[in-house]
Formats: structure tokens, sequence, C-alpha cells
């Protein structure tokens, strides 16, 4: 969950020891897909939750650009994929 600054998880969401490529690579979209609502997603609001979608795609998008242009994942894409 975002609040504005912060990125708030659930413990058992980070991994203390080694972790897989696939569990980093989780960890580093949910990280930008949820800067993405910090940095944009917050700024609008929809009037009613039916617009919810628009919200959390465009996150998912970003969160995904994000991931490929600044992070070892250059792939992300592919995973998008394999996982819809």
């Amino acid at each position: 969950m975002e609040n504005p600054g912060c990125v708030t998880f659930n413990e058992k969401y980070l991994r203390l020891g080694g972790a897989s490529a696939t569990e980093r690579e989780k960890l580093a979209n949910t990280l930008m897909h949820e800067m993405a609502h910090m940095w944009f997603g917050d700024l609008v609001t929809p009037r009613w939750w039916d617009g919810l979608w628009l919200k959390e795609s465009f996150a998912d998008h970003e969160g995904y650009c994000a991931l490929v242009g600044a992070t070892e994942f250059t792939d992300a894409w592919a995973s998008f994929a394999v996982a819809r």
C-alpha cells in the first residue's frame, strides 16, 4: 500500500535470505507499481470505484516501464505477458 513518500509491506513479502531472480523481480515490480501510484495515481482519483481499473492499469504500465528502464530486469514485459 502506498502513502505519500512511503510504501508499506507485509513482512512475509520481504525475504531476508537469498531470493531468487523471480522473487526479486516481483518485489521490484511491486515497488515500481506503488511508486507509480505515488507519483501519478494519487494525483487523480476516479469519481467512483468503477474507474479504479484505469488507475491500476496505469500503475501497472508505468511500473513495468520503470522496471525495464531502471533495473536489471530488462525483459520484464515478457514476464508481464506470461503472467497474464
